[in-house]
């Protein structure tokens, strides 16, 4: 069975997929990247030389992306810029592993979503989708 929208807001900390609705009391999924994907880690590999390395982990993007199955439409709600944009780095994952997959993201928003409630990124999803209906 093919749904018809998926939200997928990312960070490095932590991946919140939307899978049941958009209303306010719809509640995520959340998956945790590995331990060793931490801000103490990620400062180390950099002072070792490995900084282009990334932050991101193949198991955590892949864990996200069996969620994702079965989805019609993605949308991708992430924030940073360049490398540090870990929406785009799911981009990059979904082309590379799951092309089916990436080509049903309909768009990556970036927004400041460390500092968004659960309801607040709803909020952006529901505004996109006034805007762009599918």
């Amino acid at each position: 069975m093919s749904y018809k929208l998926a939200v997928l807001a990312l960070t490095r900390n932590e991946a919140q997929i939307w899978r049941d609705g958009l209303e306010s009391e719809t509640r995520p999924e959340t998956v945790l990247p590995p331990k060793e994907n931490t801000y103490h880690h990620f400062h180390k590999a950099h002072r070792l030389g490995r900084r282009d390395k990334g932050i991101s982990d193949p198991e955590y993007f892949e864990e996200v992306a069996q969620l994702l199955k079965g989805y019609g439409r993605i949308l991708l709600i992430g924030h940073g810029k360049s490398k540090a944009n870990t929406s785009l780095q799911m981009m990059e994952f979904l082309k590379q592993t799951h092309a089916d997959q990436a080509s049903k993201v309909v768009n990556s928003l970036i927004v400041d979503i460390e500092n968004l409630s659960e309801n607040e990124i709803l909020a952006t999803a529901r505004k996109w989708l006034s805007a762009h209906p599918l």
